[in-house]
């Protein structure tokens, strides 16, 4: 099933529709506005649940993208990939509720419009690239291959509009030992629920957190798990 998901800053309202304007394949796209935060985290996206992506599983997500202006984007994500499950219910949100589904996520950053692969939430480091300029008020083809993995033997490669930006391994699963030391540095007790396995993909403006209104279009998504 594919829902939507927005949570809106303060004094605006997010949007998300069809559009029959401006596409890519077919005769419509995705339209997202996505106001800049405030004190509330701006967000819009459509999600899908029910996935079960485990440690072994090779992924490829692709999907186009238009992204609307020449503003600064930095921060801005666009697709994450989630396991709300592996959160451990005795913390509960005492960690903050927008981290209660850690996973990976395509993110700009390098100083701006790099697309990069943004590992915070599983306590990773960015796989940033600075190379490759994203396009702006055009079409993007962006794909994004893992072979999933909670150690450093996992794979993650980045292609956009067929060029080959990221071609790294390293974690890309919740680790229960990485989570356990992490928030024992912090003075809390916290247990992985496992199996871990990712079971939500959010592709949009996952995250707004940027000083502009973000208006982007996707279109073509699709998401491919093999064994």
């Amino acid at each position: 099933m594919v829902n939507y998901s927005t949570d809106s800053p303060t004094n605006a309202t997010n949007e998300i529709s069809i559009s029959n304007t401006e596409f890519n394949e077919g005769q419509n796209s995705l339209r997202v506005l996505a106001y800049q935060s405030d004190s509330d985290l701006s967000k819009v996206d459509i999600e899908k649940n029910g996935l079960n992506i485990v440690s072994g599983n090779k992924v490829t997500i692709k999907a186009d993208f238009y992204i609307v202006g020449t503003e600064p984007i930095e921060n801005l994500l666009l697709l994450d990939l989630e396991c709300c499950s592996c959160w451990d219910p005795t913390v509960g949100d005492n960690y903050g509720s927008e981290n209660q589904c850690p996973g990976v996520r395509l993110m700009m950053s390098g100083g701006n419009d790099y697309l990069s692969i943004e590992r915070g939430k599983i306590s990773g480091t960015t796989m940033q690239q600075t190379d490759f300029a994203f396009p702006r008020n055009q079409w993007v083809t962006v794909q994004w291959e893992m072979t999933m993995s909670d150690s450093e033997t996992g794979l993650n490669r980045l292609i956009i509009n067929e060029t080959e930006v990221i071609n790294q391994t390293g974690m890309n699963m919740p680790n229960a030992k990485v989570f356990k030391d992490v928030f024992l540095n912090q003075g809390i007790d916290f247990t992985l629920q496992e199996p871990t396995f990712y079971e939500r993909v959010q592709i949009g403006a996952t995250a707004n957190p940027t000083a502009e209104n973000i208006e982007l279009f996707v279109d073509d998504f699709s998401i491919k798990v093999e064994q």
